[in-house]
């Protein structure tokens, strides 16, 4: 269980990290696109000679590596998001079954301080008061309680859930 939980998490580590660098790329290709075409715009053409067609042709290819970035941008956006997807599912589910497996725990720890009390209490008067104890701490076991104070002792600062 925990292998696969820690798959998911390396990741979307892994797909973040590769969106963020074709993000910067998109706006790198993009801003360079923008500087190609203004000074296009700021070419004096009265002298004679017509640098446009090689201007032209820097300008389109450099629109060709600007809509290839905004591809490989748009693909690992999809990919973060399949990621999440299968966080919300597979992940939580995972969790669902360990905390279902501790308070199946809880319970059974429960059970044998609830047996272990009727012992004592069966063993004679001298035991009496080390029985209500027991009793006692056995009546203080909660599933709920219990993993509500370990979750809240061991929270992470991650603000995604």
């Amino acid at each position: 269980m925990m292998a696969e939980a820690n798959r998911i998490w390396t990741s979307l580590h892994m797909e973040r990290t590769n969106m963020l660098f074709a993000k910067e790329n998109y706006f790198n290709e993009m801003c360079t696109l923008g500087t190609f075409k203004r000074q296009m715009e700021e070419k004096d053409f009265s002298k004679g000679f017509d640098p446009r067609e090689s201007t032209n042709s820097k300008i389109a290819q450099q629109q060709l590596k600007t809509d290839k970035a905004e591809t490989e941008y748009k693909t690992s956006i999809n990919n973060v998001n399949l990621v999440i997807d299968q966080l919300n599912t597979v992940y939580k589910t995972q969790l669902n079954r360990i905390q279902a497996s501790d308070e199946g725990q809880i319970n059974f720890v429960k059970f044998i301080f609830e047996k272990l009390s009727k012992v004592v209490d069966t063993t004679g008067k001298s035991f009496r008061d080390r029985s209500d104890e027991i009793a006692d701490c056995a009546q203080m076991i909660s599933n709920e309680t219990d993993i509500r104070i370990f979750i809240e002792h061991h929270r992470s600062n991650n603000l995604m859930f």
